[in-house]
């Protein structure tokens, strides 16, 4: 019971089994958040589905609706679902087939729901994050400074491919470049000294502030 109960418990291994009966898994599930919902199929199988789990109004009474109702369930609170079909018998084979591949990708959702909760959260952090960055970016004039250094490191890039090449040294044909020759030590290089131009703000004249971030990007 304690491994029954363990899978169950599992968003992983979500899927989409077949039991010889559902005495153990009712059992199993007993006392626990697990909300087990027998479903008896009848010829109406979107109704008899509908029924039992007490689809929402909207439900439209399609596969392509079934698959949303059961890819949601937020009317349904527990901590994992599973579904005891019955009576499968009744169904064609067509019918059952575009049913399994219904649960299976229904269960393929809950399987991977945990994957998007972080990056949902760093998604939110960065939102807040670089809203405020943006904000302190455009009041200290400083709009181009990322792309500047981003082109400027993109030309020492190309500038140590040029070296290279004037050197003879042909970076496919070699297993590995010499470290002077290295493009991210020029990226840098290159990065360094346009944000050593960019921090160069004359002050007699605040409005020409933005002359070296500018001559940068151009």
């Amino acid at each position: 019971m304690g491994k029954l109960l363990e899978r169950l418990q599992d968003p992983s291994r979500s899927g989409v089994y077949r039991a010889g009966t559902d005495a153990a898994i009712l059992e199993a599930s007993r006392g626990t958040r697990i909300d087990v919902v027998p479903i008896e199929l009848t010829a109406d199988v979107f109704g008899a589905i509908a029924k039992a789990l007490n689809f929402p109004e909207w439900f439209g009474g399609n596969w392509d609706a079934l698959e949303d109702c059961l890819s949601d369930l937020s009317w349904r609170q527990a901590t994992g679902y599973v579904l005891l079909f019955r009576n499968f018998e009744t169904l064609g084979k067509d019918q059952l087939g575009i049913l399994i591949d219904v649960l299976a990708s229904s269960a393929e959702f809950w399987a991977g729901r945990e994957l998007w909760r972080e990056p949902l959260l760093g998604g939110v952090l960065a939102a807040a994050l670089l809203s405020y960055l943006g904000v302190f970016v455009v009041l200290k004039r400083m709009v181009f400074v990322s792309a500047a250094l981003s082109e400027i490191s993109s030309v020492g890039v190309a500038f140590a491919f040029y070296v290279g090449a004037v050197a003879g040294i042909d970076p496919h044909a070699h297993g590995a470049v010499p470290l002077l020759l290295e493009p991210t030590w020029f990226s840098l290089l290159f990065a360094c000294l346009a944000a050593a131009m960019t921090n160069d703000r004359p002050r007699s004249n605040p409005k020409r502030r933005q002359w070296p971030t500018s001559m940068n990007w151009t």
